[in-house]
């Protein structure tokens, strides 16, 4: 039985080990250098953590603002009406509101992570190593062979990297998959930021913070 190290336990982190145990054909371990899994996800949806979109595969990829082509086999793959089924079959009930947002019903997005650990690790029977963090990927002879943690080594078949990117540093969000792609060899685009605040110069602006609208454009020269 092979060995797979998933870094990032975090939804796609969570979904991969899943996926990953399901052939019964691997031994999987997910590695995680926060205190628990999926604390990005606590914050998504202003703590509810809207799931999916309940629109069929071809309506959700005419929603996607820019390089749709590139969801397409995921979408069509694991569609939402799949993802609705996942978290039902794992005991997480949802809810769809306005545009067609998917819920839990509970509200908390705290149960949309319990439900992937769960998942994963009460019913697949995948190893979840938490404040564990990987420092190096260890290649020898051309051949992944395991990580290299702040525990020591860890011996692999293969590894996963699902550590996002770098846009919530809070929250373990810091960049580490750009840094294993490097050591890899693997070219990347350099990351730009985006969804951040704008810093102005007039007063107006500033008396405004805080305030939501809706349907605004914002032109900036």
């Amino acid at each position: 039985m092979s060995t797979v190290v998933v870094i990032g336990a975090g939804p796609a982190g969570l979904a991969a080990a899943y996926s990953a145990a399901t052939s019964g054909k691997h031994r999987v371990i997910i590695v995680e250098k926060n205190e628990k899994a999926g604390k990005k996800l606590y914050i998504t949806g202003k703590g509810r953590c809207n799931v999916t979109n309940d629109v069929l595969p071809q309506e959700f990829l005419k929603n996607v603002v820019r390089n749709a082509k590139f969801l397409r086999s995921s979408i069509y793959s694991f569609s939402p009406q799949k993802t609705a089924d996942f978290f039902a079959e794992n005991g997480l009930k949802l809810k769809v509101e306005r545009g067609n947002r998917a819920f839990p019903t509970t509200d908390k997005a705290s149960d949309v992570t319990s439900c992937l650990v769960n998942a994963a690790v009460a019913r697949m029977g995948v190893m979840l190593r938490l404040n564990t963090k990987v420092l190096s990927i260890i290649k020898r002879h051309g051949r992944i062979c395991g990580v290299k943690t702040n525990w020591g080594e860890l011996s692999c078949d293969y590894v996963v990297v699902c550590t996002g990117g770098i846009s919530y540093p809070a929250t373990g969000s810091t960049g580490d998959g750009y840094l294993f792609a490097k050591q890899m060899g693997i070219p990347i685009v350099d990351p730009k930021p985006s969804l951040v605040g704008i810093i102005t110069k007039n007063q107006d602006v500033t008396e405004m913070q805080g305030l939501s609208l809706k349907n605004v454009r914002l032109n900036a020269w």
